[in-house]
């Protein structure tokens, strides 16, 4: 296996999710601290999309949000049972909103942000609150070539905690996993009906906020020493699957 430098990144980016307070008129939000999640998912990549491509964003009342003082935690719990005039020490505060999906997989994002706030008695303080992806997608993609001399196709992702997600021709929905590490094999069969083996091929030091697409293509194809090239983030890593008739 040889590594190099592509001279293209595959859909990278940073998915942030902008949880911003709604009310700025003080009579209408009332005294109080008032803490107004609405969720403005934007992704930079080279295809301009949004975390709804991927997943249904998660309402602002599954937030929960927890206020810290001097290094403690003085209230925890679900956006809406935040009651505005709950007293707070007239002084310099921070809030952190979290949602935190139950596992990793199809669906599962967890969003973070958190925020240093005043309080200053009971007037009207709106807390405005930026959070971004704290977990990554992995997605897979294939190159005509690939897709014209493999006749079926099996790709596996093994995740640093252990869990393993399956793409093919039928399941091909992207996954969320932690931003650590994952492995990728792949299993192809020709129009021959030949079976090869591919990885399985390492990857880690994820980034949080990242789509990261593996592209698949055949190199060689029909030659005695026929390759897979996998295209992660900026790099290429070519897989050697032996001296085959790939035919």
């Amino acid at each position: 296996m040889t590594m190099m430098k592509a001279f293209n990144i595959i859909l990278p980016g940073l998915i942030a999710a902008v949880l911003a307070s709604c009310s700025k008129d003080p009579g209408a939000a009332g005294p109080g601290v008032h803490f107004r999640i609405s969720s403005d998912p934007a992704i930079t990549d080279a295809v301009k999309s949004d975390l709804s491509s991927y997943t249904d964003i998660p309402d602002a009342s599954l937030f929960t949000i927890t206020i810290s003082h001097d290094g403690k935690a003085i209230w925890s719990g679900l956006l809406p049972d935040w009651k505005p005039r709950t007293k707070l020490p007239s002084d310099t505060c921070l809030v952190t909103a979290v949602y935190t999906s139950s596992a990793e997989g199809p669906g599962m994002p967890n969003l973070y942000g958190e925020k240093k706030f005043y309080v200053s008695g009971f007037d009207t303080t709106v807390v405005e609150i930026n959070a971004s992806l704290s977990n990554c997608i992995v997605k897979m993609d294939y190159t005509e070539n690939f897709l014209n001399y493999f006749k079926s196709y099996t790709s596996v992702i093994t995740t640093g905690a252990g869990n393993s997600f399956t793409f093919d021709k039928d399941h091909d929905t992207p996954v969320f996993i932690d931003a650590y590490r994952f492995s990728c094999s792949c299993t192809m069969v020709n129009q021959g009906g030949s079976t090869f083996q591919a990885g399985p091929v390492q990857y880690s030091d994820l980034k949080a906020g990242t789509c990261y697409t593996l592209k698949l293509d055949a190199s060689n194809v029909g030659s005695l020493d026929p390759e897979i090239i996998i295209t992660f983030d900026e790099h290429i890593d070519t897989v050697d699957l032996g001296i085959l008739d790939i035919n």
